[in-house]
């Protein structure tokens, strides 16, 4: 790994990688001012989780909570959100000072042992050090490195290293026994097991409670600067101390309908009734659109037949708005296409939206493998790579995506499908055909 002002730059970008896969958002939306509502698609109970970072607040919820949760804190100050009466305790998030970590280290006045990867395991059975070492009855371990004091044979602390959802990048935590505490154990653990884990290319991070300050204290003599605030998550999960005050939240009207269809329907398909289909070019939406038509036999409308003439002309924006328009006045569609101008209006209207979210070469073999090949979702035939449409599917992830993320963000009631590949949605089809 590269040192100096590159491995900053890899830290950071790390840190944020990490964020915006805990937190869905977008890395264009942590280097902002707003306030972010972000769906936690995952979630498999009530969840709530705020962080802060930078200028930006994230507000992570999930989907039967996002409406209520955004209704409370729209308009809100970082503080006040931070006083959610439904969420409780807070984590301070530090990154190394590389310079000062790489500091030369004071020998300890008490045995120091690091133990790395398989090694970890000796120590099972032992208890007492949740925050830096904790053993599953199974008895494996989610930490991956780990520097341990001894006096006269007994641990008397331990700093542990478990690995995150990002390579590389590995959370650090420390516990020393009682009474042999402010004497300086924690934070030679802490510069040791730092100092182990950069030489090995590994990058550190460091959380404590902001009810903690001796861990905090560690933090600073160790060389770890404050990045980031957050709350716990496990509110809303049932273990909290006030689970049965927190457990009264309502779901909005929206929210709780949507929740009513999944109920009652026999597949999603069933109560779908106005759909849009969005994704890149070339990500495969006609032919998606297309086969969701076999199954629903709602009516199938192409934006891009529409928006296009045979002879490589285009309709006026007036034009296109009157013909979407009429097809919005039906009972019944599906819509394929994005056109960025009018995907509120569209998603306003629909009940439905499946998003074809494929990586980019993903894209552009859909679109080579349509040259020269009729199709009924464009008036005219394509044959090779023009440069303009080229780029803009290039840039699409970069600058589309990001927009469509924030507006899905706005209509939490709708039914929102996200494929990342074809094999998933094509498995969702055969799922609705059975």
């Amino acid at each position: 790994m590269a040192r100096g002002k590159s491995e900053e730059y890899i830290l950071k970008t790390k840190i944020e990688q990490l964020l915006t896969k805990e937190y869905a958002c977008a890395t264009e939306e942590l280097h902002g001012t707003e306030t972010i509502f972000s769906i936690r698609t995952d979630a498999k109970q009530p969840y709530i989780q705020i962080l802060a970072y930078r200028h930006c607040v994230v507000v992570c919820a999930s989907e039967d909570l996002h409406g209520t949760i955004k209704g409370l804190l729209a308009g809100k100050s970082r503080d006040e959100i931070f006083e959610l009466p439904y969420v409780y305790g807070q984590t301070i998030h530090y990154i190394p000072d590389l310079s000062l970590a790489k500091a030369p280290l004071t020998p300890p006045d008490f045995e120091c042992e690091f133990l790395f990867e398989q090694k970890v395991v000796s120590l099972r059975g032992l208890t007492g050090f949740g925050n830096s070492l904790e053993f599953e009855a199974d008895g494996s371990t989610p930490t991956r490195a780990v520097c341990i004091a001894k006096d006269n044979g007994k641990i008397i602390g331990a700093a542990g290293a478990a690995g995150s959802s990002v390579e590389g990048l590995w959370e650090v935590g420390v516990d020393v026994l009682e009474g042999r505490r402010n004497a300086g154990v924690g934070t030679r653990l802490v510069r040791r097991l730092t100092r182990e884990l950069l030489e090995r290319n590994i990058l550190p991070y460091y959380s404590a409670s902001v009810t903690n300050l001796g861990s905090q204290m560690v933090a600073s003599r160790c060389g770890y600067i404050p990045a980031w605030v957050d709350t716990f998550g496990t509110t809303l999960d049932g273990s909290s101390v006030y689970h049965e005050i927190v457990s009264g939240m309502e779901l909005p009207r929206g929210l709780a309908e949507k929740e009513a269809r999944r109920n009652t329907a026999k597949g999603m398909t069933e109560f779908m009734k106005k759909v849009i289909v969005i994704g890149s070019p070339g990500a495969g939406k006609s032919t998606f659109s297309r086969k969701l038509q076999n199954i629903t036999g709602l009516p199938l409308f192409y934006l891009d037949m529409i928006y296009h003439r045979a002879d490589k002309t285009t309709c006026s924006a007036e034009e296109f708005d009157e013909k979407l328009k009429g097809i919005l006045e039906r009972d019944q569609w599906i819509i394929d296409g994005n056109y960025a101008r009018t995907l509120p209006l569209r998603l306003k209207q629909c009940d439905t939206v499946f998003w074809l979210d494929y990586p980019l070469e993903v894209c552009l073999q859909g679109i080579e493998s349509r040259f020269g090949k009729p199709r009924c979702d464009m008036p005219w035939i394509e044959t090779e790579w023009d440069e303009e449409f080229l780029e803009f599917v290039k840039n699409f992830h970069s600058e589309c995506r990001p927009e469509i993320q924030r507006l899905l963000r706005e209509y939490p009631e709708k039914e929102i499908i996200i494929f990342h590949s074809r094999e998933a949605a094509e498995e969702f089809l055969e799922k609705e055909r059975a």
